[in-house]
C-alpha cells in the first residue's frame, strides 16, 4: 500500500515506477507533484484512492490497469496536461470529478464494464471533441460533462435510463445529440447554455415520450428529430 499523502506536494518529483506488489494507492497519495510526468501503474494494483494524483499538473497520459476496480473521486482532478486516459473493464463507476478540470484531456476510453458516471465526472475538460459511451452504462449524473466546451456530438447508448440536471450545461460546441429508447428520467436544464445545439435525436414513434420526459428548460422540443 501507498499510504495517505505519502508523496503529497513533493513538487520536484517528475517519475516514479510503482512496484508490482502494490495493490493500493491511498487518498492524496500523490496529489500535487506538479512535476509529475510519467507513471507506471502496475498490473495487480486494485484501488486508487480519492485525489490520488489530483493536481499532477504535468501528466500527459493515464493508462490505468485492468486489474483495477475503484477510483475514487477526483483522482485525477485538475491534471491540466492530461490527453489521454483509459479506463479499464472492472472498474464500475466514473467516480465524482475523477477527470474534472483536466482542459488537455482529448481521448476517454471506457471499457463496458463503466456502468455509472459520476456528478462533475468530465467537468471542464474543455479539449474534449468526442466521448464514446459503453453499451453497459445505466446512469449519467449531475454535471458530468458540463462545460465541454469542445464536445460536438453525444451518442447515449441504449440501456441508459436516467440521466440528472445540467448533464451537458454551456457544451458550447455541442451540435447533435442521439437519444435511447430507455431512457425514464431527465433532470432539468440538460442542454442550458448550448447556443450550437441542433438536433437531439430520438427513437421512432418517440418523441411524444421524450417531450413528457421534458424537465424544466432541458431544451428546445422543437428540436427533436426522430431516427
Amino acid at each position: 500500500i501507498i499510504e495517505k499523502s505519502a508523496f503529497e506536494h513533493c513538487k520536484e518529483l517528475s517519475t516514479v515506477n510503482i512496484p508490482k506488489n502494490i495493490d493500493e494507492i491511498c487518498i492524496s497519495a500523490f496529489s500535487w507533484c506538479e512535476s509529475l510526468k510519467e507513471i507506471s501503474l502496475p498490473r495487480g494494483l486494485d484501488k486508487i484512492g480519492a485525489g490520488a494524483f489530483s493536481f499532477c499538473a504535468s501528466i500527459e497520459r493515464v493508462h490505468i490497469p485492468e486489474t483495477v476496480y475503484e477510483i475514487g473521486n477526483n483522482a485525477f482532478s485538475g491534471c491540466k496536461s492530461l490527453k489521454v486516459a483509459v479506463i479499464p473493464n472492472c472498474v464500475k463507476k466514473v467516480a465524482n470529478y475523477m477527470f474534472s478540470n483536466c482542459y488537455s484531456l482529448e481521448t476517454v476510453d471506457i471499457y463496458d464494464g463503466v456502468t455509472e458516471i459520476g456528478s462533475f465526472a468530465f467537468a471542464d475538460c474543455t479539449a474534449l471533441t468526442e466521448v464514446v459511451l459503453p453499451e453497459g452504462l445505466t446512469e449519467i449524473a449531475d454535471w458530468a460533462f458540463c462545460t465541454c466546451s469542445s464536445l460536438k456530438r453525444i451518442v447515449i447508448p441504449e440501456g441508459v435510463t436516467s440521466m440528472g440536471q445540467q448533464v451537458f450545461r454551456e457544451c458550447t460546441a455541442l451540435e447533435e445529440v442521439v437519444l435511447p429508447s430507455t431512457i425514464e428520467k431527465m433532470g432539468a436544464y440538460m442542454f442550458h447554455d448550448c447556443p450550437n445545439l441542433k438536433r437531439i435525436c430520438v427513437p421512432k414513434g418517440q418523441k411524444e415520450k421524450f417531450r413528457k420526459l421534458v424537465g424544466l428548460n432541458i431544451f428546445n422540443t422543437n428540436k427533436l428529430v426522430e431516427y
